[in-house]
C-alpha cells in the first residue's frame, strides 16, 4: 500500500518495500496479472515518501494500478486516534448519520496536506504511471479487438480529462 518502510510500518501492515519486491517477482514469474494497490496522506507522510510511492508503483510494472487517498473512517485506529486528538473536531460520520448530505466529502488522515493537493496527488500518480511510453506499448501488444481498443482509449482520456 506505500512505497517506504516507515509508512508501511505506521500502518502496521508487518512487511517491507524488500518482501513485496519479493513477492511481486514470484508473481510475475507465476504469469499471474499483478494489480498493486497503493495508498497516499497516510498521517505524517511527506511528499517525498508520496513521490517514492509513485517511483516505487512503477519500477515494479505491475499489470494495474489502484490509488487512494487514506481516509478516516469509523472503526479504524487512525479514526479514534484522530477524533481523540482533536485532529477531527468532530466526529464526521455521526453527523453524516443524523443528517445526510447530497455530497459526501469523507475526512483525509493527512495533517500535511489539503484535500485539493491530495486530489491533484491522486490524479498525477495515474497520469505518471499509465501514461509512460513503455506502459502504452505493453497495454497496446496485448489488445485482442477494435472493441478493446476503443474502451482503453476511453480509459484513458477519461483519466486525462476526467
Amino acid at each position: 500500500e506505500n512505497g517506504n518502510d516507515e509508512i508501511l510500518k505506521a500502518m502496521n501492515k508487518r512487511i517491507t518495500i524488500e518482501q513485496v519486491r519479493e513477492a511481486i517477482k514470484l508473481t510475475k514469474r507465476a504469469g499471474i496479472s499483478i494489480l498493486m494497490d497503493i495508498m497516499i496522506g497516510y498521517p505524517g507522510e511527506t511528499a517525498q515518501q508520496i513521490k517514492n510511492t509513485i517511483e516505487f508503483s512503477k519500477g515494479m510494472s505491475p499489470d494495474f494500478i489502484q490509488t487512494g487517498i487514506t481516509t478516516l473512517f469509523p472503526g479504524t485506529k487512525i479514526f479514534k486516534v484522530d477524533l481523540e486528538s482533536g485532529f477531527l473536531k468532530e466526529d464526521y460520520w455521526r453527523n453524516i448519520a443524523k443528517n445526510p448530505p447530497q455530497k459526501i466529502a469523507p475526512p483525509f488522515a493527512s495533517e500535511k496536506f489539503s484535500r485539493e493537493e491530495l486530489e491533484k496527488l491522486l490524479h498525477e500518480v495515474y497520469i505518471r504511471f499509465y501514461f509512460r511510453p513503455q506502459y502504452m506499448l505493453k497495454r497496446l501488444m496485448k489488445i485482442n479487438s477494435f472493441t478493446e481498443f476503443v474502451r482503453q482509449v476511453g480509459a484513458g482520456l477519461h483519466l486525462l480529462f476526467g
